[in-house]
């Protein structure tokens, strides 16, 4: 809502800056809307492109449709913002001149969007250089991010849920159990071999945490019961 409801505010706007009188008013919101279309329409690309890149670059499917769903919202925001949004205000009344004090603050902040706007057509290669410049740099960083969600960070530290997974980590090496099937052959020494590789594969990453698995039974049981020598 707050991401759709901007693109129908700036149109409101804009056709309180142009739309000064009833005469000549459909004249006046055609020039309003040709002016506010494509910027919306570039804001709310922009935005769906953001959206997307969670379709094509997350592996839980509850984040695809987040992006999705969230990309096709902001789509229809902005095809209500430049067709319902315009019909609706063609019906309603000019809005009366504001008070002298609040006409003073908007003039006050559209000088200063102006300067902002002379800067940028005095200086637009130094900063197309500079923005090419920190799009390399971005690029560099983006290999370096590490992906990682926690729902515990949401919580303050010292609270029950904190000291309890606390607790967990230390006397069972975590909270959160994953579970591995391994296919093949139980009783087969070269399965069982593979399964103790692996596990002390996982035992010698950082977050994960007393790895079990059958082939800890019969690794244990060794010298108790007479076992294949390819196992031992």
């Amino acid at each position: 809502m707050a991401v759709g409801s901007a693109y129908s505010i700036h149109v409101i706007n804009k056709f309180n800056e142009s739309v000064v009188s009833n005469e000549n008013r459909v004249e006046q919101s055609k020039k309003a809307l040709g002016e506010i279309s494509i910027p919306v329409l570039l804001a709310s690309v922009t935005t769906i492109v953001g959206f997307a890149a969670f379709i094509f670059g997350a592996y839980l499917d509850m984040i695809r449709d987040f992006g999705l769903f969230s990309g096709l919202g902001i789509f229809f925001a902005f095809v209500v913002s430049i067709t319902f949004v315009p019909s609706v205000l063609s019906f309603l009344p000019v809005l009366q001149s504001s008070s002298k004090k609040e006409t003073n603050k908007k003039k006050g902040i559209i000088l200063f969007m102006d300067k902002v706007g002379i800067f940028v057509l005095k200086n637009e290669k130094t900063i197309i250089i500079g923005g090419i410049i920190f799009f390399i740099v971005s690029l560099l960083g983006v290999p370096k991010i590490q992906r990682s969600v926690d729902m515990l960070d949401y919580f303050k530290k010292g609270t029950n849920i904190r000291l309890t997974e606390r607790m967990m980590e230390h006397k069972f090496g975590g909270s959160i159990p994953i579970q591995i099937l391994v296919k093949g052959d139980i009783q087969d020494p070269a399965v069982l071999n593979e399964m103790a590789k692996f596990e002390d594969f996982l035992d010698g990453q950082g977050d994960v945490r007393n790895p079990q698995s059958i082939a800890d039974c019969f690794s244990f049981n060794i010298s108790y019961y007479d076992f294949p020598d390819a196992f031992c």
